[in-house]
């Protein structure tokens, strides 16, 4: 069965956002302070948890989806006082973008979004275009073979929702499985979907090079940091050696975090961490 976050958005919203001030922006500000009156893109911005946290810290966000109902409810539950700063766009982020937007965003931001996309060259191609020659983009994902890269925890029926590796089975079989435990036709495709959009850490990293982007930072994750909020499980980055070991750490990494950037990494400066109190968190119709 789904866990009570995935059947409400706005618990959901809240997540993502407290999961952005905890985890993301202190990992993005490692490397690039995030100020007043930056361009931020965030592609794939649902219900809004991340672009409400953004633009706390005064940031000109622009957030693009495919889905108009999660459009929607990021009005609702985005805090009134930010709207002014921010734009909500209907967009596929694999079709041409705006002439205007070369070289236009300082910071660019996909969370749990291109394991989702078909046509990920034309993505990253599009981010490319649109990254400043100084900024940087935030990716997080992940691995299609890490124990629930499949998303099967959205399942209504216990077996499959609890039953880690299970979306590795051979297609029939996977497929016979989800509808002997009675899930919908639309969830089951959904489901399989994924199956050819899935992306690992290697494809990943191939993929980004091949487009002129640099891996300026990286990190694995044994346990992903939003395990903290949903499951009260804290967070642990994975050990030094098993990240080294090609096609094996997809299978233990639940989360990768990347920052890229057009030119060559250069030595990141010590920023001091975003603050992540308590009144940070958004304040919310929810």
């Amino acid at each position: 069965m789904p866990y009570g976050f995935h059947k409400d958005p706005c618990a959901y919203f809240r997540i993502q956002n407290r999961n952005t001030h905890d985890s993301v922006l202190p990992f993005l500000i490692s490397a690039h302070q995030l100020t007043p009156g930056q361009r931020v893109l965030e592609i794939g911005c649902d219900t809004g948890g991340m672009a409400d946290a953004v633009l706390q810290h005064g940031a000109q966000v622009i957030g693009i989806d495919i889905n108009e109902r999660s459009l929607v409810m990021a009005r609702q539950y985005i805090d009134p006082h930010l709207q002014e700063r921010l734009t909500l766009l209907l967009q596929d982020a694999t079709l041409p973008w705006k002439p205007a937007w070369e070289n236009y965003f300082d910071v660019i931001i996909l969370k749990d979004v291109i394991e989702h996309i078909e046509n990920k060259r034309a993505l990253i191609d599009n981010i490319a275009k649109a990254l400043k020659p100084t900024g940087i983009c935030f990716v997080g994902f992940p691995p299609w073979h890490m124990p629930f890269g499949g998303h099967q925890q959205i399942c209504a029926h216990w077996l499959p929702a609890r039953m880690p590796y299970i979306h590795l089975l051979p297609t029939p079989l996977y497929t016979k499985l989800l509808r002997v435990c009675g899930e919908s036709k639309e969830k089951a495709a959904y489901l399989l979907a994924l199956r050819q959009t899935g992306i690992s850490i290697e494809k990943f990293q191939r993929l980004v090079q091949q487009h002129g982007l640099y891996i300026q930072r990286r990190k694995l994750y044994l346990l992903n940091p939003i395990y903290t909020l949903k499951f009260r499980v804290p967070s642990a980055a994975l050990p030094w050696p098993l990240m080294h070991i090609p096609l094996l750490r997809n299978f233990y990494t639940t989360s990768a975090y990347y920052l890229l950037t057009k030119g060559l990494p250069q030595k990141s400066s010590a920023l001091a961490p975003c603050e992540a109190s308590a009144e940070n968190v958004a304040s919310t119709k929810c």
